[in-house]
């Protein structure tokens, strides 16, 4: 099922309301982080998320999926999550091993600017370099 959202009225900030899952059950990874920050729109929400919480958003009627590198989840509207992340050092890290880095904005854990610059910089996609850009003129902008 996909939902409609204006890019006025969506923010990760307030899709992972709507969805109050419990502290240390979940972290935010890819560009949510961007969206949470104001440094740019994020069109959808990656989370890790625990086993328990992965099985109850399965049962509730979340679509399975398979994202383009094989990597195994589960998606509703613009949300998708995943029980483990390949991390900005290649390892496989499961959500207890992640929040131990995380960046907290609002009360909700996100990987850092730091990590996420790592994993863009070598995926170095077009869109990958141009968020590296943006990011540097964030921190710039907030240390001169």
């Amino acid at each position: 099922m996909t939902t409609e959202h204006s890019p006025e009225d969506y923010s990760v900030l307030s899709e992972l309301e709507k969805l109050a899952l419990p502290e240390g059950s979940y972290m935010v990874m890819g560009s949510g982080i961007l969206d949470a920050l104001g440094i740019r729109k994020a069109h959808d929400v990656d989370l890790v998320v625990s086993d328990q919480i992965y099985t109850q958003l399965l049962t509730s009627g979340w679509s399975e999926k398979v994202s383009s590198d094989g990597h195994r989840g589960i998606e509703q509207g613009l949300i998708e999550a995943y029980p483990d992340w390949n991390d900005s050092d290649a390892k496989v890290k499961t959500v207890d091993e992640l929040l131990v880095e995380a960046q907290w904005v609002n009360g909700v854990p996100f990987n850092s600017l730091a990590k996420l610059s790592l994993y863009k910089e070598r995926r170095g996609q077009e869109k990958d370099l141009a968020d590296l850009e943006l990011i540097r003129g964030y921190l710039d902008s907030r240390h001169p």
